[in-house]
């Protein structure tokens, strides 16, 4: 806002108050009965005093009833100027009421009035210089008088037809384009100091007047008031405030100093036209120019605009900083979605995997339960027995041995016997078992770790179980998803909100029913997309490899030496016996392995699942991660999408912000700053120069003269005379 547009409102702010103030108060305060007793009293002596019943209901309905100030007033005065059509006064009548709340036998007053009387009772008063004593017996007293005195505020109204001035008198029965303006000057003066100046201030009258137009008016129109037409008769209500343009230095015509009517009349005649002047100080309130409430406001107006312009900087820098986040945020939701494919196809091939592991070992367990058939108790017995020959034949034990241990070590086709393969692969599985678990436990203690944030150290993760480890990171999943949870009700109506909230519940309700093994493989997958790894491995399948490579040396080497053991035990007795025992040995050997075998496979492990049920419980919960993989990589591509028209909002947010930080730092420069400024110069002074007219104001309260120590309140009223043929 520009500063004299700034300037210029400060004006018609206090302006409009005043008018204001005067319309709904003033031309509705006290005096209109007593004006109909002054009036009735002075008949004979003017026409002012006219009975004329459109003149009485004219001002009775600006003069009726409510007092003009806060202050307790004793002594109210009406001063009625008769004045011909011009505006010059011809005779000024003062009626006075003196009020008496407390029941008082005397009343003092003072008056430089003449000719007074009496006009309410017969109470006398005597009367030294302008002191006056009334002998009121408890009663208030109203009376009259005359003066000469020049009134505060005089009056002139001229004449125009078709644009050209015209005197009154000969404006009587003409017709055509009629204006009427109504001049008012001030004619008052106080000095007061503002600023350390002495400056010169009036005291703020408001003069409004009544003009009652008859049906010979036509298209009025109205400066600086408003008009009413009724039945084809207009009253206009014109309003100035004469002289408050000078005292406060303000020439922008902002203020009212003076009143016109322009109409079509045919045949002129002006019959009724009255004008109110009242002090405008009585009808503001007393702390209506405080300015330390308006100084703090400046104040806090500034520092407001400081912290405005400080914190959309940091909002402006907040959202750069979200900006450049966002694209790798958006990155990473797009090599997820690239990657949902093969996301699919791992959890198909892990799901087709763990259903054949199973199905395997569902079968190794009803082959290590069934028990050696006939024939296969009869070959491996003939294949002892022909081995014990050969060594025996060969005349060492040595020999027996090699011959006892080729023949359970190998087929007749030179292929790995079943004896051998059966040990081999039970102490494989045994084996990768023990280190898959161990892969297990190790994986679930490190989310644990990781997620705490610090708070919780590897070792201490290390120590829990697997299932006090897989409660942790349920909760912990629960407690991030149903973060999304309410993210989502906050935005309600977003459908990218709505997907993210639904596919956080399938997420958790899937999480809810994994073993502590089927949560490690569901980590292991996401740390691999996490970290850029090729993903579709499971961690079963690496923990197998590895133990395959570091361990299949060993395992061999055990087994053989196994056989060796059984071929040596066998060596050393004789051919028949060796025969008996060879075979027995093997047969018993094979039942041995079979029964450990079946016992490593069936024993429950602390996570309460045995290898066969495990492998079981791995085979359902593939299939359930199968099932939701659609919807899972749905939302996936879903969340990308939003994921985008995010970064788009953010671009934009961030957009906007910056300028709005740098429309903020200009609105402070150019907008707060000046108008700081401009209150601390010219409108504080205006302000200032306002009070000072204000509290000339306070100061004028009578016309004639008062007594110590007694309020007072007084208002003109002007009769304009006649214009008629």
């Amino acid at each position: 806002m520009k500063f004299q547009e700034l300037k210029n409102r400060f004006n018609k702010k206090y302006a409009v108050r005043i008018i204001a103030g005067v319309l709904s108060i003033a031309l509705i305060g006290t005096g209109s009965a007593f004006y109909g007793v002054s009036t009735a009293k002075a008949a004979n002596e003017t026409t002012a005093a006219s009975k004329d019943t459109t003149e009485e209901s004219l001002l009775s309905g600006l003069l009726s009833g409510v007092t003009v100030s806060e202050k307790v007033i004793g002594k109210e005065e009406s001063v009625y100027l008769i004045t011909d059509a011009a505006g010059t006064v011809q005779k000024t009548i003062v009626s006075d009421r003196l009020t008496n709340p407390d029941k008082k036998d005397t009343i003092t007053d003072k008056s430089t009035l003449s000719d007074i009387v009496n006009v309410k009772g017969n109470e006398t008063f005597t009367q030294s210089d302008t002191t006056m004593t009334w002998q009121a017996q408890g009663k208030e007293i109203c009376y009259q008088g005359t003066t000469t005195a020049l009134a505060p505020v005089s009056q002139k109204v001229t004449y125009y037809l078709d644009g050209k001035e015209i005197k009154p008198e000969d404006l009587a029965g003409k017709s055509g384009k009629v204006t009427i303006r109504f001049d008012y000057t001030n004619n008052t003066s106080y000095t007061a100091t503002v600023n350390g100046k002495k400056i010169d201030v009036k005291v703020p009258f408001a003069a409004v007047s009544a003009v009652l137009l008859n049906d010979h008016f036509e298209n009025v129109e109205v400066t600086n008031g408003k008009a009413k037409v009724s039945d084809g008769k207009s009253v206009v209500i014109g309003y100035t405030l004469p002289g408050l343009s000078e005292s406060l230095d303000v020439e922008d015509g902002s203020i009212p100093e003076y009143f016109e009517i322009t109409a079509d009349v045919k045949e002129f005649e002006l019959t009724t036209a009255m004008t109110l002047v009242v002090n405008a100080a009585n009808y503001m309130e007393a702390d209506g120019l405080d300015l330390t409430k308006l100084d703090e406001t400046i104040q806090e107006l500034s520092d407001a605009a400081a912290r405005l312009q400080d914190g959309s900087s940091q909002l402006s820098e907040g959202l750069d900083t979200l900006k450049t986040n966002m694209v790798d945020f958006v990155d990473g939701m797009t090599a997820l979605n690239n990657g949902k494919d093969a996301l699919a196809a791992g959890v198909e091939q892990l799901n087709s995997s763990a259903k054949t592991l199973s199905s395997a070992t569902t079968a190794l367990e009803t082959a290590l339960k069934a028990s050696l058939s006939d024939k296969e108790k009869e070959n491996y017995k003939q294949l002892a027995i022909q081995g014990v020959d050969a060594k025996f034949e060969a005349g060492t034990r040595k020999e027996t041995t090699d011959l006892i241990y080729k023949g359970l070590r190998y087929n007749a086709d030179g292929t790995d016997s079943q004896l051998y393969t059966t040990l081999y692969n039970g102490a494989v599985m045994t084996n990768g078992d023990m280190v898959y678990n161990t892969a297990v436990h190790t994986v679930l203690a490190s989310a644990v770790a990781q997620a705490s944030g610090g708070t919780v150290s590897f070792d201490t993760a290390n120590s829990m179980t697997d299932e006090q480890l897989k409660a942790v990171i349920q909760n912990q999943y629960a407690t991030l998803y149903g973060g999304l949870t309410q993210v989502g009700t906050a935005v309600a109506g977003n459908p990218t909100a709505t997907v993210v909230i639904e596919n956080s519940k399938n997420i958790v309700a899937v999480l809810k029913s994994m073993s502590a093994a089927e949560l490690a493989e569901f980590l292991y997958a996401q740390a691999d997309v996490a970290s850029g790894e090729p993903t579709g491995t499971t961690l079963y399948a690496k923990v197998k490899g590895y133990a395959d490579s570091k361990s299949d040396m060993t395992i061999k080497a055990g087994v053989e030496a196994s056989i060796k053991v059984i071929a040596e035990s066998m060596a050393g007795a004789c051919q028949t016996a060796a025969q008996t025992a060879a075979s027995e040995a093997l047969l018993q050997g094979i039942d041995a392995t079979k029964s450990n075998i079946l016992a490593q496979i069936t024993a429950k492990q602390a996570n309460g699942y045995s290898f066969v049920t495990g492998m079981q419980a791995l085979s359902k919960g593939t299939d359930l991660l199968a099932s939701q993989v659609p919807t899972l990589t749905g939302g996936i591509t879903k969340l990308t999408d939003a994921s985008l028209l995010i970064q788009d909002g953010v671009n934009k947010l961030d957009d906007g912000a910056n300028q709005l930080a740098d429309g903020i730092l200009q609105f402070n420069e150019e907008g707060i700053e000046k108008i700081v400024n401009a209150y601390n110069g010219d409108v504080k002074d205006l302000a200032d120069k306002l009070q000072a007219v204000l509290d000339a104001g306070e100061e004028y309260q009578v016309f004639t003269d008062i007594a110590d120590d007694t309020n007072g309140s007084v208002k003109f009223i002007y009769k304009l005379g006649s214009v008629t043929l």
